[in-house]
């Protein structure tokens, strides 16, 4: 009491304490972890219990197929139905080079015809292979570009189209020339040049079938 009887620091003690009472105390903001959310590693939240599959969108979940590599297809028959054709004309490993006058004329000033040396006429041809854009694969029935890129992108189920350089091949003219030759007749054959009569394969074949005494080729290695 301030003096004797006077209750003042009293009454100002009980006003105090009922504004206390008034006031609600201040609570604690919960923690993430107390709302049911939990750690997870690289700094992420998930609630717990919470299928992120449910509700993720699609296109960012499933990521796309990986696309695997084949081997190039080559160029055949479906590509042009003319290559068995051009394959039957031929017996040559490849084409799409310059002709054989053209490079002896830039080499020995002489067409091909008129070179005298063995050893000349065989830079010429050479120097040809060299050049050649496609490679004849008769085993096969089908031909790829010398600079195939070997694979493509498979695409299942669709079919894989050449590789882009075979494509080049393919829509070239000197292909197209090529494969437009009409298959000789059997009595034409004869005057097929000796380069392109692989003596050494139909020696083989001839052996294999059991007809080699009948044809006796020569075999040059």
């Amino acid at each position: 009491m301030k003096d004797t009887c006077d209750i003042g620091w009293w009454k100002d003690h009980i006003l105090a304490c009922n504004k206390k009472k008034l006031k609600k105390p201040a609570g604690r903001t919960p923690a993430l972890f107390q709302l049911g959310w939990a750690k997870v590693t690289g700094n992420k939240r998930k609630k717990v219990g919470y299928n992120n599959s449910d509700n993720t969108d699609s296109s960012e979940s499933e990521s796309e197929p990986k696309l695997e590599n084949v081997p190039c297809l080559e160029i055949t028959v479906s590509d042009n139905p003319r290559v068995l054709q051009y394959l039957k004309c031929t017996g040559t490993s490849g084409g799409g080079g310059r002709s054989l006058p053209i490079i002896a004329t830039q080499l020995f000033k002489k067409l091909f015809s008129q070179l005298s040396k063995k050893s000349n006429r065989k830079v010429v041809v050479d120097t040809q292979m060299h050049e050649w854009k496609w490679k004849n694969d008769h085993a096969n029935h089908c031909m790829y570009a010398t600079s195939c890129q070997q694979t493509v992108v498979d695409r299942s189920p669709e079919p894989p189209h050449p590789c882009s350089e075979c494509g080049i091949v393919l829509h070239s003219r000197a292909f197209k020339n090529a494969i437009r030759q009409p298959v000789p007749s059997n009595k034409a054959s004869k005057f097929i040049n000796y380069r392109f009569r692989n003596a050494l394969l139909g020696s083989i074949y001839a052996r294999t079938i059991g007809v080699q005494e009948i044809v006796e080729a020569e075999v040059h290695f």
